[in-house]
Parts: structure tokens; C-alpha cells; sequence
């Protein structure tokens, strides 16, 4: 009776018991997943993605555990997920490598290479975590993204230019256009400023340049799309 549970009408071998198994895997995985998240984007994390690493796992691992060695599954598989759409935007580098670590050890459950998955998953947590700590690739200065909204009748890309050599390591112009129909300017500029740098006082300098428009000083990997 009770491995009745266990197989299909037809009478072969259901997948209900690896499932469940790929499922819990999935979802312990997903928690540590979506701390070291967290954990590593404390002042700055989406709580969508943060459920998401949580989930993602659990939902790969059955699926693929459903397919198994069936061609035509697999096949109808790979039309569903054609057809999605996301609909947020693209993530930092980090977080789209979350995401496939997270469909490794989904993928890995699926197959029943439950101590793989494990292993996989604390290897990648641990070299994380050391590099997290280390801030492994940090750069000497602060890589940052500026844009400066200009009256027309002010653009003065000489004047900008003068406050950042004092005040920045190194800049660039990136692009410059207009906004709001054309009444106004924005000037685009990849800087670089010295540990020891305050943007509040780089934003102080340029407004008395900008009549005391916008001013926004972003870091340079967040502000572009991935």
C-alpha cells in the first residue's frame, strides 16, 4: 500500500521521495544562500531577491527530479522556460552569481547528488565569506559614478573639470545630453576619489558651478546596467 504512494498509474517509478528529499535540500540551501546575501549587502539588498535565493533551489532540484532521464519532459521544460519574462531588472555581478550558485546546488539535489550539493554549497559559502572579509579586488580609491544636472545658459565643463582635479584621483567624461525638453544639461563623469575624500564636500564645491541643481554620486557598479 505504501509504495503505492510511490509509483504512477503505469506503474513506473514516481519521483515523489527523491523530491521531497530535493526539496528540504533545496530549501536549507536556499537559507544559507540568501544570508550570505544578506550577510555580504548589509546596507543595500533587494528582499525580493533575498526570497528568491531562497526558494530557487527547492524549485530546481524537484523539477529536474520530475524530468529525470524523460526526453519529452525535458524538451516541454525547456519551452516553459523560454517563455518567461523577468520582470526586474538586471543585478550586480554578484548577485546573478548568487543565483547560479543557487541553480547549481538546485541542479545537483535534482540529480540525488544530495552529499555533491552539500559540499558544493560550503565550499562556495566559505570562499565567499573569506573574500567578503579580506575585501578581496577592492581598489585603492573609490570608484564612483557623477552626474551633474547643468542650466543650459551655465554648462561650464571647465569649471567641473577644476573642482574635480582638486578634489578627485581621477575623472572622466563619460556622456553629457539634455533633459526635461532640453532646458538643462547632464554631464556624466567616472571618478575616482582618495580614501580620505568627502563627497559631501566635492557636492558643496559643484553647486556653487550648477545654480544648485541635482547632484548624484553613485558607485559606478550599481549605477550601469550588468
Amino acid at each position: 500500500m505504501l509504495d503505492s504512494l510511490f509509483t504512477t498509474s503505469t506503474g513506473s517509478e514516481a519521483v515523489l521521495g527523491s523530491g521531497i528529499m530535493a526539496i528540504v535540500a533545496g530549501l536549507v540551501t536556499g537559507l544559507v544562500i540568501s544570508w550570505l546575501y544578506i550577510r555580504t549587502n548589509r546596507h543595500s539588498y533587494s528582499q525580493s531577491l533575498a526570497w528568491t535565493l531562497v526558494f530557487m533551489p527547492a524549485v530546481i532540484g524537484p523539477v529536474i527530479a520530475l524530468v529525470g532521464s524523460n526526453i519529452a519532459a525535458a524538451f516541454s521544460l525547456a519551452g516553459i522556460f523560454t517563455i518567461i519574462r523577468f520582470r526586474s531588472a538586471p543585478g550586480s555581478a554578484r548577485d546573478i552569481l548568487l543565483i547560479l550558485f543557487s541553480v547549481g546546488a538546485g541542479l545537483a539535489y535534482g540529480l540525488g547528488l544530495y552529499l555533491y550539493g552539500a559540499i558544493f554549497a560550503i565550499l562556495m559559502v566559505a570562499a565567499q565569506l573569506v573574500l567578503y572579509a579580506t575585501n578581496y579586488g577592492q581598489g585603492k580609491n573609490s570608484q564612483l559614478q557623477l552626474r551633474i544636472v547643468a542650466p543650459e545658459s551655465s554648462n561650464n565643463e571647465e569649471t567641473f573639470a577644476s573642482v574635480l582635479e582638486k578634489h578627485t584621483a581621477s575623472f572622466a567624461l563619460n556622456r553629457i545630453g539634455t533633459r526635461d525638453l532640453g532646458s538643462v544639461y547632464e554631464l556624466v563623469y567616472d571618478i575616482e576619489l582618495p580614501k580620505d575624500g568627502e563627497r559631501k564636500t566635492l557636492i558643496d564645491d559643484l553647486r556653487r558651478h550648477n545654480s544648485n541643481m541635482n547632484i548624484t554620486i553613485s558607485n559606478r557598479a550599481s549605477a550601469s546596467m550588468f
